[in-house]
């Protein structure tokens, strides 16, 4: 069984399950009250089709990790049991352990720094955040 995460994820689980001959489902997020992500979920269902089931969690970008980790939560939630994570990019800042899985695949790695916010170089060059990628909006949201 794949899993891939919404919306990034979908598509590279889809073309590795038809590569696999496997199964594929997704997860999706699922905003907490103050529009950031709390969790990730698996529905319309598919929850039924994960139990007992070995599942590959598949993303297309894994940037910090933390996505990728609710779609494990949501996967043993659902019944499954990981076997791990694959992914067409690393950036680099994260390892299996990281994940908390022993096997962690990737196609390519590029290595991107990321900062937190105080220490941010970029932040403190004036340089504006892009909020259509990734958690961009979050971001501007809370400075």
């Amino acid at each position: 069984m794949i899993c891939g995460l919404a919306i990034g994820g979908v598509i590279c689980a889809q073309y590795v399950a038809l590569a696999l001959k496997a199964r594929c489902v997704f997860a999706e997020r699922v905003f907490d009250d103050t529009g950031k992500t709390g969790r990730f979920e698996i529905k319309w269902g598919y929850d039924e089709i994960v139990r007992g089931q070995s599942v590959l969690i598949v993303d297309d970008v894994v940037n910090t990790g933390f996505s990728v980790r609710l779609a494990y939560e949501a996967v043993v939630q659902s019944g499954g049991h990981p076997m791990g994570v694959a992914a067409y990019v690393n950036r680099g800042n994260v390892r299996a352990a990281d994940l908390g899985v022993e096997n962690f695949i990737f196609s390519d790695e590029v290595l991107l720094p990321s900062w937190p916010a105080d220490d941010c170089p970029l932040c403190q060059a004036g340089v504006p955040v892009n909020v259509r990628y990734a958690h961009g909006s979050e971001f501007v949201g809370r400075a």
